[in-house]
Formats: C-alpha cells, structure tokens, sequence
C-alpha cells in the first residue's frame, strides 16, 4: 500500500482542490484520483491507511523492520526505519561523486529509535500487532 498523500505533497486533509491541483503538478499520479476525489472510497483508504501506519510503527517498536518482510516489500512508505534511511541518503553529496563524506556514512547508520512505550510489556505490544493484523486482513477482505 502506497502513502497517497505523503507521494503527493498534501496533507491528509486536504480538500478535493487541493488534490485536484496537487494531481495536476504529479500526472505520475493520476491512480490515485479514483481514490482520493470520491469521498467514500477516501474514508475507507484513510481508515486503511491508519491501520497500515499504526502496524509501521508497531513493527518498528518490536524492531521486526530490520529484514526483509511482506511489510516492507508491500506497505514501504508506512516502515519508520525506511523512511529514515531514505532521509538520510538523501543528505548523500552532490551527483556524479564517487563517495560519502564521514557525516553521511555516519547518517546512514541504525537510525534512531522512538522511546519504548512505558509501563506495557512485549505480550500487549504483540496482542495489539495480532488485532491489528486481523482488521487490515479484514479490510483487505472488504475492499478487494
């Protein structure tokens, strides 16, 4: 699943003109007009979207995005650890040079973690990643 909104450079609540002109300037884009300009099939992929997010970030907390996984293959854009990585790269020197500076090695190194949630224990961090599992496979029943 792709992150529509962060691939466009909207908000996710941006109005139907703002997508409309944020199609407009990306017509690499345009699969996403069917999705994102009728209002029903938009709540039901923003309510996707959440669910998708919310496995990113549990998956990062349990550190299971540091190996290949159907997560990361399919739903990249939702991987914490990807998108810092990618962040990170981008920081890389100028085209056509042939290595990285020190401080660029040294950004593409293990990318900072968010806090371990306070208090819980790993068992309700897997119940939760088990329900939420659950819904998106229910989800994905629904809608495809």
């Amino acid at each position: 699943m792709k992150d529509l909104y962060r691939n466009l450079g909207i908000d996710p609540n941006a109005s139907r003109e703002e997508v409309t002109a944020a199609l407009e300037l990306k017509p690499d884009m345009n699969e996403c007009a069917p999705i994102l300009l009728d209002e029903e099939k938009r709540t039901a992929y923003n309510q996707a979207r959440g669910t998708v997010k919310t496995i990113g970030i549990l998956r990062h907390r349990l550190n299971l995005d540091s190996e290949d996984s159907w997560f990361l293959k399919d739903s990249p854009d939702f991987a914490p650890r990807l998108q810092q990585l990618k962040k990170a790269q981008a920081i890389q020197e100028p085209a056509g040079s042939a290595t990285m500076a020190g401080k660029n090695q040294a950004a593409l190194q293990e990318p900072e973690r968010p806090p371990e949630p306070s208090g819980g224990s790993n068992r309700a961090l897997l119940i939760a990643v088990v329900v939420v599992v659950v819904m998106l496979a229910i989800l994905a029943y629904v809608f495809l």
